[in-house]
């Protein structure tokens, strides 16, 4: 695969993750806007079954590197990269000095740039809810709401723009449009105050 979308589910602290139902639903509109592109999925021998399955949903090229790569060779596998689609973790970070562009799924449980991506290339996605900074390696009170509170179109949205920077683009004219935009004025980055505005992203269901 010479230009690849790469995405990395895994995450050590429950209070981290963006769950596997969200993901499911980024990957089947990601399938539908960019038939044909390859994925690959990295991380750790923990994170190979939750790949696997999310990998059922993708219609393009596909491969599962999760266990299979050190991380000298994490690093030289991400060199072929476009995109990064990643949770706050170890290849988050990998991909950054590889100077990849990443889309950064963040939770509030620490500060706002304590851990972002290293570069200017980047959108991270982190929503400062009211118990934010708060260090919990797993979330209960709460629910996880900041990291849950990142919606499925605030991602998809973020990778389209991504993907266009890197002259990929979406199948669908409202898809193509939101790059297209990214292109001309640059992308929106960063914290954000909660709650966060809804602003329906356009889908191929709406064409």
């Amino acid at each position: 695969f010479r230009r690849v979308l790469f995405r990395s589910a895994g995450t050590k602290m429950p209070a981290k993750d963006w769950e596997e139902q969200n993901w499911t639903a980024l990957l089947v509109r990601l399938a539908a806007e960019f038939p044909g592109l390859p994925l690959v999925l990295i991380g750790v021998a923990e994170e190979h079954d939750r790949s696997e399955r999310l990998m059922q949903v993708w219609s393009g090229p596909k491969a599962n590197l999760c266990g299979l790569t050190s991380p000298r060779v994490s690093a030289a596998v991400l060199r072929r990269a476009l995109v990064m689609v990643c949770h706050d973790s170890g290849p988050m970070h990998v991909a950054a000095a590889m100077g990849v562009p990443c889309v950064a799924i963040f939770s509030a449980r620490a500060k706002p740039g304590e851990w972002f991506p290293r570069g200017d290339n980047h959108v991270v996605l982190y929503h400062r809810t009211p118990c934010w900074d708060c260090a919990l390696e797993v979330c209960v009170s709460q629910a996880k709401l900041c990291i849950l509170s990142i919606t499925v179109d605030e991602v998809f949205s973020a990778t389209v723009k991504q993907l266009a920077r890197r002259g990929i683009a979406a199948r669908s004219e409202g898809a193509r449009e939101i790059g297209e935009k990214a292109v001309r004025e640059g992308i929106e980055s960063g914290v954000r105050a909660w709650p966060v505005p809804r602003t329906p992203v356009p889908s191929m269901a709406d064409e």
